[in-house]
């Protein structure tokens, strides 16, 4: 019997014993967010090797979130960059731009040479992220009733002018035919109100109507006009920028920024 339970007792320590030896498990490991917070901390006392050992494997988990991977990629850009591997830190850059497509570096923050690298990376990249940049639908149907189309275009300050005066324009119009129709016969074309004749007043009010009209009319095509032609300008456009770039041990150049 007492052999029975020593061997019973040898087999549950020897069950156990695994389970013993196993670690427990880290409840204080650091959260993404803190090893970043942890990383800004060192990049900004230039200790790029713990930047490197803190967020180095973050980029390339699929589990967090697209801010801090950005977030992650500028960080080892930066440390990339004065660690002087360049092409390491155009790819973190890349990345970043990638993630944050309006990402910039301060200067007041940075230095100009790792700004202006940052920079030469944008521009080198820049028909890639602006086709990831979602396009607001446009219609050009909105340019056939101003000043829908001037809002279309990003124009607020004229839409609100030809909204306006269009208003004002329509209301003199549409008043003053009321008012003609008022007074006015049909029949032997006097013009009363009442027992008083308003003969002279009516003839004014038909040189308002008639100024008007011919005013509306000609307001109308212009927003027409005016918004087809902006609405077209902002569905191709050019424009080219040109700095200089200077980079740490590696010589200078020309960042070329362009929309097309």
């Amino acid at each position: 019997m007492r052999a029975a339970r020593a061997l019973t007792l040898a087999v549950a320590v020897a069950l156990a014993a695994p389970v013993a030896a196993q670690p427990a498990p880290d409840a204080a490991a650091p959260s993404v967010v803190e090893r970043l917070e942890q990383a800004a901390i060192a990049a900004a006392d230039r200790d790029w090797a713990r930047v490197v050992e803190l967020v180095g494997g973050v980029p390339d988990d699929a589990a967090v979130a697209d801010p801090d991977r950005a977030e992650a990629h500028r960080l080892l850009g930066l440390a990339a960059f004065y660690r002087a591997q360049y092409d390491l830190a155009e790819r973190h850059f890349h990345a970043f731009l990638q993630l944050d497509l309006d990402a910039q570096l301060d200067i007041a923050l940075h230095a100009p040479d790792v700004v202006q690298f940052f920079a030469s990376v944008r521009a080198k990249h820049a028909a890639e992220l602006r086709a990831l940049r979602p396009r607001p639908r446009r219609w050009v149907v909105l340019n056939l009733v101003p000043p829908a189309g001037q809002f279309q275009n990003r124009q607020a300050r004229k839409g609100w002018i030809l909204g306006g005066v269009g208003a004002t324009l329509l209301v003199a119009n549409v008043g003053s035919y009321v008012l003609l129709d008022r007074w006015c016969s049909d029949v032997d074309r006097t013009c009363e109100s009442g027992d008083a004749s308003r003969a002279d007043t009516a003839r004014t009010l038909k040189r308002v109507n008639a100024a008007a009209g011919v005013a509306l009319i000609g307001l109308y095509v212009y927003g027409v006009v005016d918004g087809v032609r902006h609405y077209r300008r902002a569905s191709a456009t050019a424009t080219i920028t040109v700095a200089p770039v200077t980079f740490a041990g590696r010589g200078g150049g020309l960042a070329v920024r362009g929309t097309f």
